[in-house]
């Protein structure tokens, strides 16, 4: 956060950059007695005018009053509707439209994600609460999906920097997010009645240390010169109508390259649709298929599902069906991810070696196999007839 500040003090600053600049999201996850995180906001927040209304709303006495604590969800649910706010100023309805270049429509999803990423990063620092690790993670990994699915619409040299912080960022999140979920399972099986054995312990001690380790890491790069300055530049990319965008001018006696929503994201949705439905003859054919080529169908799933979030407001109903079917596959492949990464961490610990270390793995490799047997009628469900077909439906309102 505080790194930045300097570098957009000579502009005006906009609410989210309030929240983001000015050490405002000191708030305390779990301490509060209604269990509601709270923002420190005086002051700072009382000169973003997006947050007027916000504001007034939860003033204590008079309309004029500014009140010293807000929601959290509040401000980041009024922050997320600004980001999606069009900026060439031809619609105040939220979100894109049909009518919009690729690039600012991609300009708005990747506004919408900064967004999400700096009001968790707050949480991510402070906080004992793993979901904002888990939000400013997942906010990174869309703005990744979306600059590898749109790049060819914008100059390669400055979406090439926006990656590389991108990746990095979603790296180190993860590093820390992956020992979340294995300290959350260890966690869980304490409190189902079950007592952890010697071995069990010894991970959670040794995953904890190596929790911090990897938790201080990501702080060292939050706070670096590198990161101030790559998000000081993203939002002053993500905040600029036409700033990087490719050109395309029409000459004589060609045809036009399409670059609208209208006529990009009809096949674009289809082919990742395809890219999907090409693993079930996969799974028919072969007796056991890979994880490493099941990874790459959790994470073609992704593509599909941010491919159609980012419209859903335009596809209608069929899409939201789609998506709740998707939803069920991705949380599948998810779950097996978890065990595998699980196992991987356990042969991680081969050298403390007895009886308990090798239940250990069997009783993963067992949720890894019984995982895995599932997908192939996980994948059929959603890639049936009825899909299809919403599909198509969905893709005729674009």
């Amino acid at each position: 956060f505080y790194s930045i500040q300097p570098q957009l003090r000579d502009k005006p600053l906009s609410g989210l950059e309030y929240v983001a600049l000015d050490k405002v999201l000191q708030f305390d996850a779990r301490k509060e007695a209604a269990g509601k995180r709270q923002s420190l906001v005086k002051d700072v927040l009382s000169g973003g005018a997006a947050l007027q209304p916000l504001l007034r709303t939860y003033a204590d006495d008079s309309p004029d009053r500014i009140p010293m604590q807000l929601p959290l969800e509040a401000v980041e649910a009024l922050m997320v509707q600004q980001a999606r706010q069009p900026l060439d100023g031809l619609s105040e309805e939220p979100g894109l439209r049909s009518d919009m270049t690729m690039a600012e429509a991609c300009r708005m999803i990747f506004r919408e994600q900064l967004t999400k990423m700096l009001l968790n990063e707050a949480g991510v620092r402070t906080s004992s609460d793993i979901e904002y690790v888990h939000k400013m993670r997942v906010a990174t990994r869309r703005a990744r999906v979306a600059e590898r699915l749109y790049r060819g619409f914008f100059r390669k040299k400055r979406m090439r920097r926006f990656a590389h912080n991108l990746r990095k960022t979603g790296r180190l999140l993860g590093a820390v997010r992956d020992l979340d979920v294995a300290l959350e399972r260890l966690h869980k099986a304490g409190k189902g009645g079950g007592t952890l054995t010697n071995h069990e312990k010894q991970l959670k001690s040794d995953w904890s240390r190596a929790r911090q380790s990897v938790h201080a890491e990501l702080l060292t790069w939050l706070d670096s010169d590198e990161y101030g300055a790559f998000v000081a530049e993203f939002m002053r990319f993500c905040t600029t109508p036409e700033l990087a965008a490719k050109r395309f001018r029409h000459a004589p006696a060609t045809a036009p390259v399409p670059h609208h929503v209208t006529d990009v994201m009809p096949a674009m949705l289809m082919d990742r649709f395809s890219k999907i439905h090409s693993y079930e003859r996969l799974f028919a054919e072969q007796d056991q298929v890979d994880y490493p080529t099941i990874h790459l169908l959790r994470i073609d799933c992704k593509y599909l599902r941010y491919s159609l979030e980012y419209v859903r407001h335009i596809l209608g109903e069929e899409a939201e069906t789609l998506i709740e079917r998707l939803k069920e596959l991705q949380d599948l492949l998810g779950d097996l991810n978890d065990a595998v990464v699980g196992l991987a961490m356990i042969e991680g610990q081969s050298n403390n070696s007895g009886l308990s270390l090798d239940q250990q793995r069997a009783g993963q490799q067992a949720v890894i196999d019984e995982l895995t047997a599932k997908v192939p009628d996980a994948l059929a469900r959603f890639t049936g007839p009825d899909s299809r077909l919403r599909l198509g439906k969905a893709i005729a309102r674009l």
